[in-house]
């Protein structure tokens, strides 16, 4: 088995000291983490990992507590109904249900029609998590 299939893949924080300690490697090829530094110093991340800065990671730490905190509220309340999401990206369609082991349980009936999905479009959800540096830099200069 090879290393890189258990290469890490998710969100770092955009910080090269921290970064340079935890893959040694950097320079060559990193091991565990999908990094590369390039001879001008900076640091990049394949497509695996995403780098965010310290005001990033607050808004998804607080982006995902409140839409747990809303999952539980509407647990609590009853409202259980069927209603995965579908993300848009071109012509390419992936819902959370591709992955679902429970694709018996958690399937549509064709012959109602209750395909109701969440369209979701990442560049709306990309858009608002780019603006979180912007807004943060626009109250810095002020």
């Amino acid at each position: 088995m090879k290393l890189k299939e258990h290469q890490y893949k998710g969100i770092l924080l955009n910080d090269p000291q921290l970064l340079r300690e935890l893959d040694k490697s950097l320079d060559k090829q990193a091991f565990l983490y999908p990094l590369k530094e390039y001879k001008n110093g900076k640091i990049k991340a394949n497509k695996e990992a995403l780098l965010v800065t310290p005001q990033q990671l607050d808004w998804l730490q607080n982006m995902n507590k409140e839409l747990v905190i809303n999952a539980g509220n509407q647990i609590l309340s009853g409202d259980l109904k069927l209603n995965p999401y579908r993300l848009l990206t071109g012509s390419n369609r992936r819902t959370g249900l591709d992955y679902s082991d429970f694709l018996d349980v958690f399937q549509f009936d064709n012959m109602l029609d209750q395909q109701n999905y969440r369209d979701l479009n990442p560049n709306l959800a990309k858009e608002a998590f780019d603006n979180v540096v912007q807004d943060d830099d626009e109250e810095d200069k002020k």
